[in-house]
């Protein structure tokens, strides 16, 4: 059946209640004539390639604006509906699904680009996987900061966000906000797990914490010094300290985390991986998280009598991996390229 037929099931077929609450959102009239809309002013190499790639698997599905196609079609509509069939040619109501958005920043236009990546995630859950099953949600954008203008641009509807569960976002700390995507609280409550890969500031990482107040695992990668004067979120730290589930924490920075972790109490942690670019015995002793820990990875300056004092707070079965060279933490886009350890869990373009 193809994508054009199916069309005027995709909502009932799906049974979704979450989306249905989601009606504020166009949906389409016509499918076909949107994805036309879709496909204007789509950038081609000199052999006739578009810069537009989507691809469909068992329940995962990827659009990757800048990417070429990596299969030739009779038209890019044929390519389209080949692939949203892939991916949802199984009816049941309660599968869930990965969905994976990237824009390289070549090819297209910044702004242009950014906006159709965000209007393809739009169609995708307004009338072909609905926004309640996607339990996995990847965006990757590249480290420079992308023009997004005004409310009439594409917002995702995130109170139709009930089942996203995990979260790994890669891009310019700006689009936090300034986004089809803002990290506002209502998404952030959501989660259980968020993987941030961007210079940010501290306290950006204490909003996130403080109102990820289901987070199990967070990774944060790389809290910069000198953007403590640049925030994006604007957040100043709970008075009294907060509670979380949070059981694995992994985090690279130049700046004190103190600061970052005192405001609150992680009564399940089990496992920590921090790369720390400052002299960190002006901190670990006045966390509070030895105890439970199970698995603790800490790269760093320090001297072995920091180990020793670590190891003397911490349960006898405890597995410990102390890297004391120097070390020194970079910015994200040349940190991720040469740290092996710290890797995106991606795909490269």
């Amino acid at each position: 059946m193809s994508f054009v037929d199916r069309k005027p099931q995709l909502k009932l077929t799906f049974n979704d209640p979450v989306l249905e609450k989601a009606n504020t959102m166009p949906v389409y009239e016509d499918v076909e004539d949107e994805y036309e809309g879709l496909l204007k002013d789509i950038p081609y190499s000199e052999n006739g390639v578009p810069y537009l790639n989507i691809i469909g698997y068992y329940q995962k599905m990827e659009i990757r604006v800048g990417a070429p196609l990596w299969k030739k079609y009779a038209n890019l509509i044929a390519a389209l509906r080949e692939q949203t069939n892939l991916v949802g040619s199984n009816p049941d109501p309660n599968r869930s699904y990965k969905i994976i958005g990237g824009f390289n920043g070549y090819h297209w236009p910044l702004g242009l680009g950014f906006r159709r990546l965000g209007e393809f995630l739009l169609f995708l859950g307004n009338n072909e996987i609905g926004y309640g099953r996607w339990e996995s949600l990847i965006i990757l954008l590249p480290d420079i900061e992308l023009p997004f203008e005004g409310p009439s641009l594409p917002i995702l509807p995130l109170d139709a966000f009930g089942n996203l569960q995990h979260l790994t976002w890669k891009g310019h700390r700006k689009q936090l906000l300034v986004s089809w995507l803002p990290f506002v609280p209502s998404l952030l409550r959501i989660l259980i797990t968020l993987e941030i890969q961007c210079d940010i500031a501290l306290q950006d990482c204490c909003y996130l914490l403080y109102h990820g107040r289901n987070l199990k695992k967070v990774t944060l990668k790389i809290i910069q010094r000198d953007l403590a004067h640049d925030q994006v979120l604007g957040f100043i730290a709970p008075p009294v300290c907060t509670s979380r589930p949070l059981e694995d924490l992994c985090l690279a920075s130049d700046d004190d985390i103190g600061p970052l972790l005192r405001p609150f109490r992680f009564p399940s942690l089990r496992r920590i991986c921090f790369t720390l670019g400052y002299p960190i015995w002006s901190t670990l002793p006045d966390l509070n998280i030895w105890k439970t820990l199970q698995e603790i990875k800490i790269k760093g300056n320090f001297p072995n009598e920091d180990c020793n004092w670590i190891r003397s707070q911490c349960n006898p079965m405890t597995q410990f991996n102390f890297d004391r060279h120097g070390i020194q933490v970079k910015h994200a886009s040349s940190f991720l390229h040469n740290d092996d350890s710290f890797r995106p869990p991606f795909y490269t373009w």
